[in-house]
């Protein structure tokens, strides 16, 4: 499960500049953030601020003098689960009073993202590696706590800031193959298990099975459609094809970019179940083209982010030509942004908007017949909604 990410920002001073010049719209929106401008934000939600809440998001600043030293406390950090991302800004002049005089010196920023309850551990962490006798530790809270981040199979979750002040990206097509081939990357190294499969969240397995299967069985009532095959996109060791599909349908194909997932899932699945996967296709959705006319059901959950906007259209058309005529759907399932897109760069995908998924079933020509938005999961989970199209 894709929930949400930090950016991780090392470059030179040159590159900060020209940075600095592109994109001083979400820097100002950034520095709004860190001044405490955060509860604008929450109002316009329907959890407002809580600075004392343990698990809303923080962000802790910290200088060191060397890129070698701000290496070795950020790997502490990630790897004691302290924090999920960390920024290393070099070249930072620093000037202070010290010694009946002013003094100054090059140091590298820390920028640490976090909870508020990880903050005591943040703080020993610094204390115990950092060179200074006085090292500055601020912790910054924002009291925001409407996002939630699945930070990768083994981060403790954290919050985001609503409008995505710290995920904030521009699709174009210069970053997509690059976005591609870093979110294959990504999936090399997730574990081949139901933890894997939802970012370390697999206590939100059965909440998310029961809504799944209330969907399909609904659908399956009002339109009567046959039950003969499926096709489980991004199907990864087959979570969904065994949780749901695999109940209703005499076959489910398989497709996911990540070969060691398909080697898997039959073991995941187990004998029985592993008797009706029919073929399991190792491809990028972006590049995958099912057969026309084939499937009752396409299945897509948390995996249409992974796409750009103008290859997800493509590919629902296709889906939409892989179908049985009249008596197939596209399901679509995964995260909503209440606002504007987002970018990870933990797995490198998107979350939408609703509006902005609306534009592009628009776009490949197809409507909503079903839709539903899940309920049952803590208030602080990203929205998840579930779209049948035909």
């Amino acid at each position: 499960m894709r929930l949400l990410s930090c950016s991780y920002l090392s470059m030179q001073f040159s590159d900060i500049y020209d940075f600095i010049c592109d994109h001083y719209i979400e820097i100002g929106a950034g520095v709004a953030a860190l001044l405490g401008i955060s509860w604008a934000v929450g109002r316009r939600t329907a959890m407002p601020p809580d600075r004392q809440n343990p698990d809303s998001f923080t962000i802790v600043y910290s200088t060191v003098p060397s890129m070698e030293v701000g290496k070795e406390i950020a790997r502490a950090l990630l790897s004691r689960k302290d924090a999920a991302c960390i920024n290393l800004i070099p070249n930072v002049v620093s000037m202070f009073n010290w010694g009946g005089g002013i003094d100054e010196s090059e140091e590298v920023v820390l920028i640490i993202k976090s909870t508020k309850k990880q903050f005591p551990k943040i703080n020993a962490t610094i204390l115990e590696k950092h060179p200074y006798s006085f090292p500055a530790i601020l912790e910054i809270p924002t009291g925001i706590r409407n996002f939630y981040l699945g930070f990768t199979a083994q981060f403790t979750p954290i919050l985001l800031i609503e409008a995505g002040v710290f995920g904030f990206r521009v699709m174009n097509k210069e970053n997509k193959e690059a976005e591609y081939t870093k979110a294959a990357e990504y999936w090399k190294k997730v574990t081949a298990d139901l933890d894997g499969m939802l970012g370390g969240l697999g206590y939100l397995h059965e909440a998310d099975v029961e809504h799944s299967k209330s969907f399909l069985n609904d659908l399956c009532t009002e339109y009567h459609f046959p039950t003969k095959i499926a096709l489980d996109c991004g199907c990864g060791v087959g979570r969904v094809t065994k949780s749901v599909l695999a109940e209703k349908f005499d076959k489910i194909d398989l497709v996911d970019v990540t070969e060691r997932f398909l080697i898997t899932a039959p073991s995941y699945l187990g004998p029985e179940l592993s008797s009706k996967i029919g073929i399991k296709y190792c491809c990028a959705l972006q590049n995958f083209h099912p057969f026309f006319g084939m499937y009752n059901i396409i299945w897509m959950q948390w995996v249409s982010g992974q796409l750009h906007d103008d290859d997800l259209k493509e590919f629902l058309i296709r889906c939409k030509q892989a179908l049985l005529p009249r008596q197939g759907f596209i399901v679509l399932k995964d995260n909503i942004s209440p606002n504007d897109s987002y970018y990870d760069q933990v797995d490198h995908s998107w979350t939408r908007g609703r509006d902005a998924l609306l534009e592009i079933f628009k776009e490949a020509d197809l409507s909503i017949v079903s839709e539903s938005k899940l309920t049952s999961f803590p208030k602080n989970i990203c929205e998840v909604r579930a779209f049948a199209l035909r």
